[in-house]
C-alpha cells in the first residue's frame, strides 16, 4: 500500500513539473503573438493615415497656394491623382523663423530644421 501512495505521490509531482514547464512555453509563444498584434495594428494605421494624407488635397484644396485656415489635412496635387504631391502645400508648412543669409553665395534661405537633420531652401 505505501509503494502505491508514493508511485502516485512521484506522477502527481512529474505532472505538475511537466504542467509548469509547458506553461513557461507556451507564455513566451503567447506574448510574441501578442507582440505581433500589436506591430501589425500599429503598421495598418500608419499605411491609412499615410496613404490619406498622400491620396488627398486637403480641404480646402487649394489649402497651399492660398492664406485660407485648412480644414483637413492632405498633401496630393489637386490637378492630378494618385501619389502626385503638391509642390506648394509642404512649403506652407514651412517654418516661420526668420531666414538665414549665406554670405558666399549671397542669398537669404529658409530654415527648415527638426531634429539634427537641416533642410535649406531658397527664398
Amino acid at each position: 500500500m505505501a509503494s502505491g501512495s508514493i508511485d502516485h505521490m512521484v506522477s502527481l509531482i512529474i505532472f505538475m513539473a511537466a504542467i509548469t514547464i509547458f506553461i513557461g512555453v507556451f507564455s513566451q509563444n503567447m506574448q510574441t503573438g501578442i507582440a505581433y498584434q500589436r506591430h501589425n495594428a500599429l503598421s495598418t494605421k500608419t499605411s491609412d493615415l499615410l496613404d490619406n494624407m498622400l491620396l488627398n488635397p486637403g480641404i480646402p484644396s487649394t489649402w497651399g497656394q492660398s492664406d485660407s485656415e485648412i480644414a483637413g489635412f492632405g498633401l496630393q496635387d489637386p490637378d492630378y491623382s494618385q501619389y502626385k504631391l503638391s509642390s506648394f502645400s509642404p512649403m506652407r508648412l514651412a517654418s516661420t523663423q526668420s531666414p538665414v543669409y549665406y554670405p558666399r553665395t549671397n542669398t537669404y534661405y529658409s530654415n527648415n530644421s527638426e531634429g539634427w537633420a537641416v533642410t535649406y531652401f531658397h527664398l
